[in-house]
């Protein structure tokens, strides 16, 4: 190509220009300027030139002129924005452009420096200061009289082989670190460092503001071309230059506006409208209020082999390489982030003009290729990608400032506006980027690439990808506050799994899905190793009513259930739950027929639940304080033809049709029934329905979840394996939940079935902090389950704890702030997690203190013969520490909704790992999940809870976490809601003890400047108003 350029420019000299207009060359000259040998040089160079002014984006475009100098001109787009950065950060090396070699042989630094000023007067941008008068910054160029340019030279000679290394590192670094000032400096820093006679290191040292990538190679170019001509005594070979940077930035304030410039603006608009502002890959650490910068590398290699055939693939759909990788990268970080919307930045020389390829300057563009990887075939994935890359080519003539300007984006000093990964297929120009090989000769002297441990990392990642026919090279530079190194090396080895992948793929509708990123070892660990639960230990061949059978033959004498002044012993509760299931199969109740439970928190009520599960029905809890419309919904959704009930609550059920069980009326009648156990029922096995729970439906009514005998016969015995005697006597467990509540079934069934004690707390017991405390004290209580709202109201009530305490939480998220109240005042805190589509929990975890001050309370681990999937959108497993949803299978799960199988089918998923773990079926739970390095799952909030505030993805959850830990702050609750035509932020706060208006005010005061200095400020709600108190559910 270069005698390409070469007739370019010969054509050019001769006043002709060649360019591109819709893929047709058109050759514009003057009359009588195309001579015949010209018109043939350019007939067989056709297809070259063609391929050349298309590669390089050279259009129609007008030339760049020469333009009167003035004694001030106006900055370029891009260096009015590195100007004001400078500005806001009080001068900073981050848009530093080092270079350094390391030099063999008597080097003439008196000719480096005679070149080197020769290189500063041939181009007018190194000698460019930049002078803002009345709000206004303009470049002005110094006359070379004014210029003083010395080389640096630092003397080490005299050190130690041990430390002269250390030195030169030390040096460079501290050179690459030291900012220039853009109002006084020349934009060139030459220095060398003597490390011996005839060798040591040459330091070059640009700015950003007057170099790029480009103009690296251009200066290096020269500084060889001239020193070796002038080593030489020879003149400058050099052609003298036409325009210089001041006359494209002039050029690009009078050509880049009007209808062209307005047309390009509109399609990034529209490209990026609703643009997620930042990335959504999991950090290895807080993001800093400042970005430091400060970098580390990880490289990676793949084949020649891999390579060409990822090069043929790329011809295969009509793609460049670059556009090839870009989209195999989108692929990989949209995976890793659960995120399909990727946004990357790609640098463009932006050098259209023939005659802007000799300059330096800050000529580079950035292109915003944001892409959207929800595509079923790899060919249409395939065209999407080459859509983004023509659009962006096609409007690449707006410079980013004015994209980031049209497009209002808030300047941050914690990260880059619009992207922060960058994708590069050039080398950066600088340390690093040679290898031993790359040396180059003067005359008696040979200077290689240095190579430097410093690296700057101006993008939270930036990946730069090498494509040969001798294979890939991948380097990624990430920023060291946001990433952790092992976090990089395994998206390096993604990358490349899935490159290689890839380069395998003949058919295009391949779904880009399916290819593997993960490793068979991470794959294994993530759906074999975590879920290799299983327990043939668990009864799951009884029924939940025979283990307690069981522990009556053992404790007939004990006390099994006490209810405000009643006890019953285990004979006596067996007794009474027998006579009543007799009674029931007297009346016709059939095995899994529903039978509903409508009574207040007695005695009555547990002896029903049993003699339901008896007599081999499906229990149905109905909680007599819920509103009539919907105990009328569940009786008409489960076609209930049977229901135990009290006499005082009968008026307000719908019972026409229903055959009543007077609990109340029925004592005298039972006696005369046997007092035996059932023998199981024809037709009645493991899993058969135990119970159905009602929980809220999207649709505003509820669904009948139904559990099967073998499943919470499972989970009982696993919290029984977990809390490891909790369960068994002489150990008493306070019961505080509704009936309805399906954790209800563990407080009641799980003591019954290991011979503990069941103390069911009444009404007013459960909901005032006092009496409970109360309650747990006199009774001698070892264990409790509660919601975080019950403990909570405890605490605050001034509780002082139990020693022998075990506490269970689970129902909601377990705040920080609490675990850390609870922690000292009880024996054990465990947190539990699960849906009630899994049978009540199906991971525990043990709080302890290390987990407390780190500030992360995890899910923790499964019960056994449960297992646990962190999944994307497609099905495919999460790498570790990236969020998905979580999907729950295993023997705890419910057989489905009652009277819904569209919606069962929708959540209730065919299982594709069932070969591993034997479960057929995946429920879909909508919690969003990760797998943490030690395997215990972290949760990150609901699928349905994230929102977006200004483009951002918001979890409320983090926000919830932020105003909770101000000082003053009980617990809080954030919404997303419309306000003056958009979506904001409220906040409600519950302090924990405020009095008075202006203390109330002041807290809100605190809560707001607290969020205002954690958070951004589209995380800050718009709104904070105080509340007093939480209305609590039935559950609690």
């Amino acid at each position: 190509m270069i005698a390409i350029e070469q007739l370019l420019l010969h054509l050019k000299s001769n006043g002709i220009r060649v360019t591109l207009n819709d893929g047709k060359l058109q050759v514009h000259a003057g009359k009588g300027k195309l001579s015949d040998e010209l018109k043939q040089q350019l007939k067989s160079n056709k297809e070259h030139l063609v391929k050349y002014l298309s590669k390089n984006n050279i259009d129609s475009k007008k030339a760049v002129t020469a333009v009167e100098r003035n004694e001030q001109s106006p900055l370029s787009f891009s260096q009015q924005r590195l100007w004001f950065i400078d500005q806001l950060q009080g001068g900073a090396s981050e848009y530093n452009m080092p270079m350094a070699f390391e030099v063999k042989g008597p080097l003439n630094l008196s000719l480096v420096s005679t070149v080197f000023s020769h290189i500063i007067e041939r181009h007018e941008i190194l000698r460019t200061v930049y002078v803002e008068s009345q709000g206004e910054t303009t470049q002005c160029i110094r006359p070379m009289s004014d210029i003083d340019f010395q080389i640096n030279e630092i003397d080490l000679k005299h050190l130690t082989r041990e430390t002269k290394s250390d030195a030169v590192a030390t040096f460079v670094e501290r050179d690459t670190l030291t900012p220039f000032n853009l109002a006084t400096d020349v934009m060139l820093r030459v220095s060398y460092v003597h490390t011996d006679l005839d060798s040591g290191v040459l330091i070059f040292n640009m700015h950003h503001i007057a170099s790029d990538g480009w103009s690296m190679e251009v200066l290096t170019k020269e500084f060889f071309v001239l020193y070796d001509a002038f080593s030489q005594g020879k003149p400058s070979p050099l052609p003298a230059l036409e325009i210089q940077y001041a006359d494209y930035a002039q050029w690009q304030h009078t050509h880049l506006k009007g209808e062209v410039l307005d047309n390009q603006l509109d399609y990034w608009v529209k490209q990026l409208d609703d643009v997620p502002p930042l990335h959504d890959l999991p950090l290895s650490h807080t993001r800093p209020e400042m970005k430091a910068h400060e970098g580390a590398l990880v490289s990676g290699q793949l084949s020649a082999t891999v390579s060409q055939k990822l090069q043929a693939l790329a011809k295969q759909f009509q793609l460049t390489p670059f556009m090839l990788l870009h989209g195999a990268l989108s692929l990989l970080l949209a995976k890793h982030s659960n995120n399909p919307d990727v946004v990357i930045g790609t640098p463009i020389a932006n050098r259209t003009q023939l005659e802007l390829k000799p300059l330096i300057g800050f000529f580079v563009n950035t292109l915003v290729l944001r892409t959207d990887t929800r595509h079923a075939t790899l060919s249409d994935y395939f065209a999407h990608i080459k859509q983004v890359h023509l659009g962006a080519q096609s409007n690449q003539d707006v410079p980013f400032e004015q994209l980031v300007e049209r497009l209002n984006i808030p300047r941050s000093t914690m990260h880059t506006p619009l992207f922060q990964i960058l994708l590069t297929t050039n080398t950066d120009f600088g340390m690093n980027t040679g290898s031993s090989h790359d040396v180059m000769a003067l005359s008696g002297v040979t200077l290689a690439g240095y190579q430097s441990e410093m690296v700057q990392a101006k993008f939270d990642l930036d990946i730069n990808l090498q494509v040969s026919q001798d294979g890939i090279g991948i380097i990624w530079t990430y920023d060291i506050s946001l990433f952790d190194e092992v976090v990089i090396s395994k998206l390096n080895n993604h990358l490349c799994r899935l490159l290689t992948e890839l380069s395998d793929i003949t058919k295009g509708e391949t779904s880009p899905h399916t290819l593997a990123m993960l490793s068979k070892e991470e794959e294994g660990y993530l759906v074999k190793e975590l879920n290799d639960t299983v327990n043939n230990n668990y009864p799951t061949d009884l029924f939940i009513h025979e283990l307690f059978e069981q522990q009556v033959l053992e404790h007939a004498d004990a006390i099994a259930l006490e209810y405000d002044d009643e006890q019953l012993t285990y004979r006596e509760l067996n007794t009474r739950a027998n006579q009543l299931a007799h009674y029931l199969i007297s009346q016709g109740v059939q095995v899994e027929q529903s039978v509903g439970i409508c009574l207040p928190r007695s005695v009555d009520m547990v002896i029903s639940v049993l003699a339901v599960l008896k007599a081999g029905a499906t229990y149905i809890p109905l909680d007599p304080d819920y509103p009539s419309a919907r105990i009328g919904h569940i009786f008409e959704d489960t076609n209930l033809g049977h229901l135990v009930t009290h006499s005082n609550l009968v008026s307000g059920l719908p019972t026409d049709g229903v055959t009543l069980y007077e609990s109340d009326k029925l004592r005298d009648i039972l006696r005369g029934y046997p007092t035996t156990n059932i023998t199981r029922r024809v037709g009645h096995n493991r899993s058969s329905l135990a119970y159905m729970i009602f929980t809220s439906g999207s649709t505003g009514k509820p669904k009948g979840v139904m559990i099967e005998h073998q499943a919470l016969v499972n989970h009982i015995a696993g919290m029984a394996d977990k809390l490891s005697g909790a369960f068994s006597w002489p150990n008493k467990l306070l019961a505080v939940t509704t009936v309805a509540f399906d954790i209800a079934g563990l407080e009641l069934l799980g003591p019954l079935a290991y011979g503990g004690q069941v103390v069911l707390s009444t009404s007013d017991e459960a909901k005032e902090p006092s009496k409970l405390s109360s309650l747990l004290t006199s009774k001698q209580i070892t264990c409790m389950q509660a919601t975080p709202a019950t403990w909570q109201m405890l605490v605050e009530d001034g509780w002082s704890g139990s020693a022998e305490l075990v506490a269970l939480t689970g129902g909601e998220a377990l705040p920080l702030n609490l675990a850390q109240a609870l922690l000292p005042r009880v024996h054990q805190l465990w947190n539990c997690y699960g849906p009630t589509e899994a049978t009540i929990w199906s991971l525990v975890n043990q709080v302890d203190r290390q987990q407390v001050e780190s500030g992360q309370i995890v899910l923790g681990g499964p019960l056994g013969n449960y297992s646990h999937y962190v999944l994307n959108e497609h099905g495919q497993v999460q790498p570790i520490g990236c969020v998905g949803e979580l999907y729950i299978g295993g023997i705890g799960l419910a057989r489905g909704y009652l009277n819904r199988a569209d919606m069962t089918s929708r959540v209730f998923i065919e299982n594709p790992f069932s070969e591993f773990d034997g479960s057929q079926k995946l429920y879909k739970t909508g919690d969003l999940v990760c797998v943490r390095d030690n395997g215990e799952i972290e949760y990150h909030g609901r699928v349905d809870h994230q929102v977006k505030i200004r483009g951002f993805r918001i979890e409320l959850a983090d926000v919830e976490s932020q105003i909770s830990v101000v000082k003053g702050v009980d617990n809080a609750l954030v919404v997303a809601t419309e306000l003056a035509g958009s979506q904001q932020l409220v906040g409600y706060v519950k302090p924990c003890n405020v009095q008075g208006e202006s203390e109330e005010a002041e807290l809100l005061y605190d809560v707001k400047q607290c969020l205002s200095r954690q958070l951004p400020d589209y995380m800050v709600p718009s709104v904070l108003m105080m509340v007093s108190n939480w209305p609590l559910t039935p559950n609690g």
